[in-house]
């Protein structure tokens, strides 16, 4: 199970807006303070994401949560996203190799064009249904954390 805490915005009946705060694995690095992939992470960093969920129980403005997600389904859509695009450009220029050859046509140009297109369309498709995926795999709250407290020493 993928874990991430979250601080509850807003609770509407069962419906609860949860705030998480996307992190960058740059700041755990050694290298981090020579790294200019790190310097693009933190001018980009710190991004905050809202998810709504269903729940029966109550929570208060302010509450921190645990969320957890399985990483099957973690899995399957980084695969659905990367593997099935590279996957159709693939089997696209493989198909424009032969097709170019029935037409008699430049090889080149036929694999990249039958390529370009079976990527973008089965793209299209990955992304669709990575959308289906996300929407019957939501994340759910496993721990009410209660309010955050603030050391100070």
């Amino acid at each position: 199970m993928m874990e991430e805490i979250g601080r509850v915005l807003l609770q509407d009946g069962q419906q609860v807006v949860i705030e998480v705060e996307r992190k960058s694995a740059c700041n755990h690095c050694d290298s981090k303070d020579n790294c200019g992939v790190s310097s693009v992470s933190k001018a980009f960093s710190n991004k905050k994401q809202l998810i709504e969920l269903t729940t029966s129980e109550v929570f208060e403005t302010g509450d921190m949560v645990k969320l957890g997600i399985p990483e099957r389904t973690f899995l399957r859509s980084a695969a659905m996203v990367y593997l099935v695009p590279l996957m159709g450009f693939i089997a696209g220029a493989l198909l424009g190799g032969s097709l170019s050859q029935v037409l008699q046509s430049n090889h080149d140009l036929t694999s990249l064009v039958t390529a370009l297109a079976f990527g973008v369309g089965s793209w299209w498709v990955a992304k669709r249904h990575c959308g289906d995926l996300a929407r019957k795999n939501q994340p759910q709250i496993l721990l009410n954390l209660g309010k955050q407290t603030l050391y100070r020493g």
